[in-house]
């Protein structure tokens, strides 16, 4: 059980450190749409993932009104699509690494 703990724990700090480094280059105007694409599919994720895992712990409690994890998993739902979907900024992120003339675009 402390498992889920200690990975759930690394990923937040892993997207902490990337919302850093995001933040950072665009206070000071260096380019960053490619690390805010990339923060904006997985961090979404991370938290999905997250709550997802509680509701399963919690079994059908989880899923019931007396525990907030449904509406939570709702609303990170919305953060998932709410600045483009997830493939939109894979697409993104891909472009810069590759090139739009790889990609056929």
């Amino acid at each position: 059980m402390t498992f889920p703990i200690a990975e759930h724990l690394t990923h937040l700090a892993a997207v902490r450190a990337l919302a850093d480094a995001t933040l950072a280059a665009r206070s000071a105007g260096r380019p960053h749409t490619v690390e805010a694409a990339m923060l904006k599919w997985w961090a979404p994720q991370v938290g999905f993932k997250a709550v997802r895992e509680c509701v399963v712990l919690h079994g059908h409690v989880g899923w019931s009104e007396e525990m907030p994890l449904q509406a939570l998993l709702r609303d990170i739902s919305g953060f998932q699509i709410g600045d483009g979907t997830p493939q939109i900024q894979k697409l993104i992120i891909a472009r810069a690494a590759i090139g739009p003339e790889v990609m056929g675009d």
